[in-house]
């Protein structure tokens, strides 16, 4: 666990198999270093207060007298020792012990700003992280090596919430890591990617991108056309779009379908302007 979550950490347990027992309760419980070193005795006061109830279950509530007594990247042994009656009989032992590991240490913040750049960037620029598809590679060159631990992956994610592994695409650098192709998915509008590196303890460290804007358009184009008079074939047109590029003036347009005749288009395709076709 990291040291955010044993600050909120719990203890449980169960007895099994009280059915012929009685008076059962806990006289200890107490955390061990690993290597047989550091040890930690919970409270009279905390340990008095835990109930056992019907089905055998217990738990020690969450208390800074022991959480803050643990050492941060060590391993614990929590033993629990017992003590009741046994068809008539005193008995005090030790039940099944478990581990936990501390663990707070992550990749230290990594110097530097790093870039971004996705795939399938569609559009006029194939470098503005503007683009119609939703399922991008992304690539991240970062402005010093990065060495991961074994238990540390680094992440992209396009929306905070979902995160996606990059891996290390230099081995010579440790600079240029990537996503697998279209793993990533983009959220529609404009938004940012970002990058962390986290161990399985949970332990996180951000990375400063620079360029990490995107925005995701899948709408269409649209036009409008203002005039300023009501004859055929002469008069002033304004033509405004509301995306990059050119706008072009549909002059006439022809649905292709079963009852279309190769006359018909003929006649069509005569027409020196700029005319659309709709099969």
């Amino acid at each position: 666990i990291n040291a955010n979550e044993l600050a909120a950490a719990t203890i449980t347990g169960k007895i099994a198999n009280q059915s012929n027992a009685s008076d059962v309760s806990i006289t200890e419980i107490k955390f061990i270093s690993g290597n047989g070193g550091t040890q930690h005795i919970v409270g009279d006061a905390l340990k008095n207060a835990i109930s056992i109830d019907t089905d055998g279950n217990w738990t020690l509530v969450n208390d800074a007298s022991w959480t803050s007594a643990l050492d941060s990247d060590k391993a614990y042994i929590v033993q629990v020792t017992l003590s009741g009656t046994l068809l008539g009989n005193a008995m005090n032992g030790l039940g099944q012990t478990s581990s936990v590991t501390i663990d707070n240490t992550i990749t230290a913040t990594l110097a530097g700003t790093h870039t971004v750049t996705i795939s399938n960037d569609t559009g006029i620029l194939d470098n503005d992280r503007i683009t119609n598809d939703s399922a991008v590679k992304v690539s991240l060159t970062l402005a010093s090596a990065l060495t991961l631990s074994a238990d540390e992956t680094l992440q992209v994610s396009a929306d905070g919430a979902n995160w996606v592994e990059a891996t290390n695409t230099d081995t010579n650098t440790n600079t240029a890591w990537a996503t697998a192709d279209d793993a990533v998915t983009l959220a529609t509008g404009a938004n940012t990617l970002t990058a962390r590196v986290i161990d399985t303890a949970g332990n996180v460290t951000a990375l400063a991108l620079s360029d990490n804007d995107y925005t995701l358009d899948t709408a269409g184009s649209s036009a409008t056309l203002n005039t300023t008079v009501a004859t055929k074939n002469t008069g002033n047109i304004s033509v405004q779009s509301s995306e990059t590029g050119t706008a072009y003036l549909v002059h006439s347009s022809i649905t292709v379908d079963a009852n279309t005749t190769q006359a018909n288009l003929d006649a069509f395709a005569l027409a020196d302007k700029v005319n659309k076709v709709t099969i």
